[in-house]
């Protein structure tokens, strides 16, 4: 949803690093496209939400996925709080019917970064055993350099690690990813 990093103060180098990185990302995950709707980081929740949903399902029936991951709507960031709204409204099973499934992801320093006062807590409902492939995950995230660090950084090698063995623990594989369940759609 965000891409515009001059609206952060980042000058131009700063804005192709970032690029560069999101490529990397793209590669080691060995997606056919990105899409960025290039809006400026943090001030998602000053927009119209009508015109965050229309990029939205206009991005949706143009891909046409049967499965949609959105950012926990709990997420302490609220351009994670709001992408995740806008995404259901986009998602809706009688306006974009090629949407079967719809989950939520946890993000490290997001997630769980709310007020133990909120009521929108990350309960797992579906875990995927990453068991196989986390090397493979941990050198995508560790492309997108500018937003990790060295621990106890929350976005870290050893966070990613870490999460990844907690979620396996929860289901008895050695490394998961799991989910929170919006829409599951089983033929």
């Amino acid at each position: 949803m965000t891409g515009d990093v001059k609206a952060r103060a980042f000058d131009n180098w700063r804005e192709h690093v970032r690029a560069d990185e999101i490529g990397k990302v793209r590669q080691h995950l060995v997606l056919s496209s990105v899409s960025c709707q290039g809006y400026p980081a943090s001030t998602l929740h000053s927009l119209a939400t009508r015109e965050l949903v229309d990029e939205l399902r206009s991005t949706i029936e143009l891909l046409q996925p049967a499965t949609l991951f959105l950012p926990w709507i709990g997420d302490i960031h609220s351009d994670h709080q709001v992408a995740a709204r806008a995404g259901l409204a986009a998602a809706k099973s009688f306006r974009t019917p090629t949407v079967k499934t719809v989950l939520f992801y946890e993000t490290l320093s997001e997630t769980n970064g709310t007020s133990t006062l909120r009521t929108e807590v990350f309960s797992p409902q579906l875990w995927i055993d990453v068991s196989s492939h986390i090397d493979q995950k941990l050198d995508a995230c560790l492309s997108y350099a500018t937003e990790f660090g060295s621990h106890p950084f929350p976005r870290s090698e050893i966070a990613v690690r870490s999460l990844a063995a907690l979620r396996g623990s929860e289901c008895g594989v050695s490394a998961a990813e799991s989910f929170v369940v919006q829409r599951l759609f089983c033929a």
